[in-house]
């Protein structure tokens, strides 16, 4: 028995664009192409999980470059101070400041920016606001810092008396988690040191 496989048009079964090939023999009718509702919603449900796990992997892998980015910032600052006291031949420091004119005093308060400074009275004080060699402010948002000292000053020849021993700062930002604060430390001898630790 011959077997009739001619295509049948959408004019002919009543659907506007759509054709297909029925077999005359077979009982059932031609499947439309598309999704049915199960296979939409099963689709809409594996997109809301990714984006549930995505987004918050964004905003930390955001969050962390911000902390590198300070991180960055602030090495960079310390090897100024150093640099220009050995240039200038007169002390020079880097203090944290709320206000990027005067120093904060607070330990804690590297979050809101720091100074280099031409620094040869009172070490990790301001006498005049010519001394003023470079203003970093704006820290980002939800960035968290402790430290042991509010400033750290380089003599001439490099090395640091003032305050006496290791100076640290940490940076992180608030829901850190993992390995991921970092910690800039500041030896006796000038040298700066970067350490990745663990969160608060």
């Amino acid at each position: 028995m011959a077997t009739d496989t001619r295509p049948v048009s959408g004019s002919q079964n009543g659907r506007k664009g759509m054709s297909c090939s029925r077999v005359r023999t077979t009982p059932f009718p031609c499947r439309r192409a598309g999704f049915t509702l199960i296979e939409l919603m099963f689709a809409i449900a594996v997109v809301a999980v990714l984006i549930t796990i995505a987004v918050p992997n964004f905003r930390s892998f955001t969050a962390n470059n911000r902390v590198a980015s300070t991180e960055s910032d602030l090495v960079s600052a310390l090897a100024l101070a150093r640099s220009e006291a050995v240039k200038l031949g007169t002390p020079v420091s880097v203090c944290a400041s709320a206000d990027g004119a005067t120093c904060s005093g607070d330990p804690s308060g590297w979050a809101g920016g720091w100074i280099v400074f031409v620094n040869p009275v009172v070490p990790g004080v301001i006498a005049n606001a010519t001394d003023r060699l470079q203003v970093w402010a704006n820290a980002p948002a939800g960035l968290l810092t402790n430290g042991n000292n509010a400033y750290v000053q380089y003599q001439p020849n490099g090395l640091v008396v003032s305050p006496a021993g290791t100076s640290t700062i940490q940076l992180s930002w608030n829901g850190c988690t993992g390995q991921e604060m970092r910690q800039v430390q500041v030896s006796a001898s000038g040298m700066i040191a970067v350490q990745t630790l663990n969160c608060p």
